[in-house]
């Protein structure tokens, strides 16, 4: 079936929790707790399913009923999701690979350039990639060395010059043209690189927390937040597969130009469907030797992953989040951050489409009926 993709845009900032603890008497509630971004695949995922679910018939408190569940948590024909990506203007954009890094002469700081309001920057020579220096690219070593997890290759810059120093990009994000590029080992256009304060900026807020029955406020219920407000030209972007069907039509329920909810708060955004992307990097290579991560993958251990010879990765994320169905929570299961880059070791090694099933815990896989995490492309190096 074909894959639908959904842009939505916020109408508001938009507050996305992590699985930090929120509560009265918290240390945290004083300090402000930072919306997370770019949201979890599973709360946008949510969000969609909630849509479909008011499409038929959900008043929106309670349980769904049996026909919703049917179509919506079908172990059949599970919903797939693609995503989450950001959209600017017309490029899509994905977290930076981790083996793109930047190589800055010891010592230098960054060039001091004008940009007070990058959301609100459209000249090239003021973008935020004018700071960096010279890019290169991490590989595997050519011999091992002597670790604590016995003799493993270790990420390299191949003839990297004494006076350099490694940088990693972990605040930029980066365009399709960009990413095929950095599959290939050959160095972007560094005009697709965008940082993230050109996407969104933080912006704090106060709450209170009110009595229904005297319209006042309640004692000792203030709490300090930080949302996320994106630029007018940025939207995020999710592909849904095996979208559910109306009976008496035989055709898949639409969804377009509505008003949603989206993460805490009751935050609103409006949600349209899209046609116009050219997501060919989809297009899968079985015969891979380097595996990009594009969305949380739920790996319970990375040394557990068949055939990688080093990789290229941030310390695990760990999301848990909310089930619709069975109103429980979901528990905070290990994830793979998204840029992360696996090296397999030989270039004939054949990598199966779904090779991150057998990496997640039984407990996720139980959990997990529709399949929203572990957007996975490949390249060569």
């Amino acid at each position: 079936m074909t894959m639908q993709f959904f842009e939505i845009k916020p109408t508001d900032t938009l507050f996305f929790r992590d699985g930090r603890p929120f509560n009265q008497d918290e240390t945290i509630t004083l300090a402000g707790v930072k919306s997370i971004f770019p949201p979890s695949p599973a709360t946008v995922a949510g969000a969609i399913m909630a849509i479909y679910a008011k499409k038929m018939g959900w008043s929106g408190c309670g349980a769904w009923e049996k026909s919703i569940k049917d179509k919506l948590e079908n172990k059949e024909t599970p919903l797939i999701f693609s995503g989450v990506f950001l959209k600017k203007g017309s490029d899509i954009l994905f977290p930076v690979p981790q083996h793109l890094i930047e190589l800055r002469p010891n010592g230098k700081k960054l060039k001091e350039i004008d940009n007070k309001n990058p959301c609100q920057n459209k000249e090239e020579k003021n973008r935020k990639f004018n700071e960096l220096h010279e890019l290169a690219f991490l590989t595997p070593s050519k011999d091992t060395y002597k670790t604590d997890l016995g003799e493993v290759y270790l990420p390299e810059v191949k003839n990297q010059k004494d006076e350099t120093v490694i940088k990693p990009l972990d605040s930029y994000w980066i365009t399709q043209a960009g990413l095929e590029q950095c599959l290939k080992l050959k160095k972007p256009n560094e005009s697709t690189l965008y940082h993230q304060s050109e996407l969104w900026q933080l912006e704090s807020k106060t709450g209170i927390e009110r009595n229904y029955e005297t319209h006042s406020v309640n004692q000792g219920m203030l709490y300090t937040s930080t949302h996320i407000r994106m630029c007018t030209d940025v939207s995020i972007v999710i592909g849904v597969e095996n979208l559910p069907i109306e009976n008496l039509k035989n055709e898949t329920i639409a969804i377009n130009n509505e008003l949603m909810i989206l993460g805490g708060e009751a935050r609103t955004a409006n949600i349209t469907n899209t046609n116009s992307i050219d997501f060919s990097i989809f297009n899968f290579t079985k015969n891979s030797n380097l595996i990009y991560i594009a969305s949380p993958t739920p790996v319970t251990d990375p040394q557990a992953i068949p055939n990688v010879k080093t990789a290229c990765m941030p310390r695990q994320m760990r999301i848990g989040g909310w089930n619709s169905v069975t109103f429980k929570p979901l528990p905070l299961t290990p994830f793979l951050v998204p840029g992360t880059v696996l090296f397999m070791k030989t270039e004939n090694t054949e990598v199966e489409k779904n090779w991150a099933d057998d990496c997640a815990s039984n407990e996720f896989k139980v959990a997990q009926i529709n399949k929203i995490y572990g957007q996975s492309f490949f390249g060569e190096c």
